[in-house]
């Protein structure tokens, strides 16, 4: 396996330390976002997240029926994930871009594995269904933090600001140069942010 440009750390991971009681759960789910990451959706089997997390095939088969079910999980613990740590619940609009930015250069596999899991959906009519839900979450979480910055919040606005969040992040999991990709948001940003109608540009 070959290691992506720039030091993105995706490449195959070290023997990790077990896991303490009880994160037996979240610790499977993060495996499952590395594995994808790694090797795609077709690298991930129970038992594969099991040896990646440093726990028993048992205790994976106990949370997870079934390896669709342990990678819708896996979605939702890595879309909450992604709305807690860049702050869209709490931040103001303006900062979006520069949370996009710096969660995918923090978390560059868990980004990744989004992606993934969006495009293994378009082949997936229950994990399809999952991945907008997902989205919804998404949505919501954006436009509350436009409203709250006093920024356009329309439905469609928060869509375009999640599109061009989603576009942040795969520039900068490509290229790697985090000031380039931040110039690039806050250029949306202030585009958002100024008095002039979309009618009159």
């Amino acid at each position: 396996m070959t290691r992506r440009g720039d030091g993105h750390g995706l490449a195959a991971t070290t023997k990790r330390e077990r896991p303490r009681r009880g994160q037996g759960r979240e610790a499977l789910l993060a495996a499952v976002a590395r594995i994808v990451a790694r090797e795609g959706i077709a690298g991930v089997t129970l038992r594969a997240a099991a040896a990646e997390a440093g726990v028993t095939h048992g205790l994976a088969t106990y949370h997870f029926p079934s390896r669709e079910a342990m990678l819708e999980e896996a979605m939702t613990w890595a879309v909450q994930g992604a709305i807690d740590t860049m702050g869209i619940t709490s931040a103001d609009g303006l900062s979006l871009m520069q949370y996009a930015v710096d969660f995918v250069a923090k978390k560059p596999a868990e980004m990744t594995f989004q992606f993934e899991v969006i495009f293994h959906g378009q082949r997936s009519e229950e994990l399809l269904a999952h991945v907008r839900r997902m989205y919804e979450a998404y949505f919501d979480a954006v436009q509350e933090s436009l409203r709250r910055a006093g920024l356009p919040s329309d439905r469609q606005t928060a869509k375009m600001t999640l599109a061009m969040m989603d576009g942040i992040a795969v520039q900068q999991l490509m290229f790697g140069d985090a000031e380039d990709t931040r110039a690039t948001g806050a250029l949306f940003t202030r585009l958002l942010a100024s008095p002039a109608k979309v009618e009159d540009v």
